[in-house]
């Protein structure tokens, strides 16, 4: 599937739902703040750098240690494989920040903290809409790992603890925009390990 199309997909339902609240008289400032659309504090920025190093970094690590064949492999269509080729440096790590920020990332946290675990942990509590949230986030990247080669099933709990990570900084700053930086770095973190080693 076409990048763009796939973050068209995740951004569109937050989009609706903005167009029906507003079409229901909601006020602005309410519909942002239930999809997640405001301003944090400095320091939910700062922890979701803290929890991006350690989850990108036990990702890399041990994608690095047990897949390292498959994981550079050009037939693997991983990110990794698509950016073994650059020079390590400062224009390389730009590259593939903005690359994940606006074309991975952005769509995956309007919907999955934004829309989806807004409304989970509103209706639910923060534990229970959370968990499911976390879960559901889980499951298209299963479906990833999948496709491209089941030996990549050690990502999932990985997976599992970053879509909670990040529920729960969206939870305590009600933003998703720390969660969007910190997912936005665990990607980047983890491409650049071929780039490293």
């Amino acid at each position: 599937m076409n990048i763009n199309l796939t973050i068209l997909l995740w951004a569109l339902p937050s989009f609706i739902t903005l167009g029906v609240l507003r079409g229901r008289k909601w006020p602005v400032k309410e519909i942002f703040s239930l999809l997640g659309w405001r301003r944090s504090a400095l320091r939910y920025y700062l922890v979701g750098v803290a929890l991006a190093l350690v989850i990108g970094g036990l990702t890399g690590l041990t994608f690095w240690q047990f897949a390292r064949d498959l994981l550079l492999h050009p037939a693997a269509h991983t990110t990794q494989a698509a950016y073994a080729h650059l020079a390590p440096g400062p224009g390389t790590f730009l590259s593939i920040f903005f690359s994940e920020a606006f074309f991975s990332t952005l769509g995956e946290e309007l919907f999955f903290r934004g829309l989806l675990g807004g409304w989970l942990m509103k209706r639910w509590g923060f534990f229970m809409g959370n968990t499911i949230q976390a879960l559901l986030f889980v499951l298209p990247h299963t479906l990833l790992i999948l496709l491209a080669s089941p030996r990549y099933w050690f990502v999932l709990p990985f997976d599992l603890l970053a879509g909670w990570a990040l529920g729960w900084l969206r939870f305590r700053s009600g933003s998703i925009w720390p969660g969007w930086l910190s997912h936005t770095l665990v990607n980047t973190v983890s491409d650049l390990f071929p780039l490293l080693f």
